[in-house]
């Protein structure tokens, strides 16, 4: 699932979902290496549709639909727009549509994820190894960073699941998943603590038709 373009998103009775198509000729807003292990942040290019950075959680033990009715925990858009699971009341059964955040991060902000991002392996040629799990039924975490020209997709399986170690992990294993643990915290907390803080207005919904229980 691809997070591109939140002006013409659909917020699927609890899923926000994206696509946008990017042209050949658009600039992107990070740029490539200016002196730094990590590539450096560019300057906007007036688009407001190009992706930087999503983390998503999907999969696992649940129930048919979960996964369309799921909100990505965070995304992050080129121009510094970012887009954030709302307060949910505890009640059953729940709302049919989670309320969206809308705010905004700075550019020292995005350098730092992609700092962070590179410090965690998720900028390599060849992703780290997180090892194979013993746990069944968990979800998988996919972390997309877009870099220059460059998509990174990284998909852990049972990141949020069984602490800091897991059955079946060697050490190099287990550094690998608090490595991209970290990154995680830090985009959501950036997100979550960004500016604005408004609620997000969709301009459409989409429906997943299922037959009654």
């Amino acid at each position: 699932m691809t997070m591109r373009r939140f002006t013409t998103i659909v917020i699927s009775l609890l899923l926000l979902t994206a696509a946008a198509a990017c042209g050949d000729d658009d600039e992107p807003l990070v740029a490539g290496d200016e002196g730094g292990d990590a590539p450096a942040v560019g300057e906007p290019d007036g688009r407001d549709d190009a992706l930087f950075v999503s983390v998503e959680h999907a999969g696992g033990f649940v129930a048919v639909g979960h996964d369309f009715r799921s909100l990505p925990s965070a995304v992050i858009y080129e121009d510094g727009r970012t887009f954030s699971p709302g307060a949910v009341m505890e009640i059953y059964p729940g709302p049919a549509v989670h309320a969206v955040i809308e705010g905004e991060v700075g550019e020292e902000q995005m350098q730092t994820i992609v700092d962070a991002a590179d410090e965690a392996g998720l900028l390599d040629e060849s992703p780290p190894d997180f090892g194979e799990t013993l746990i069944a039924d968990a979800g998988t975490t996919t972390i997309t960073v877009v870099v220059g020209d460059e998509t990174h997709v990284t998909s852990v399986y049972a990141l949020t699941e069984g602490g800091d170690t897991l059955p079946g992990m060697e050490t190099e294993h287990d550094d690998a998943r608090a490595r991209v643990s970290a990154f995680v915290d830090l985009v959501t907390s950036t997100v979550t603590q960004g500016e604005g803080g408004d609620q997000y207005v969709p301009e459409r919904y989409r429906v997943l038709p299922l037959p009654p229980e």
